[in-house]
């Protein structure tokens, strides 16, 4: 019981970990896409 709780709430952090890892890549990746572009 206490298992299954500990185990929803780590697959819960890593969601939410993995989620904002993603964003910050799009949003660095994007200012890189907008300095070539101002660049070019």
């Amino acid at each position: 019981m206490v298992s299954g709780v500990i185990g929803i709430t780590a697959k819960i952090i890593v969601t939410c970990f993995n989620t904002i890892i993603m964003r910050e890549k799009d949003e660095s990746m994007g200012f890189n896409m907008w300095k070539l572009s101002k660049k070019a």
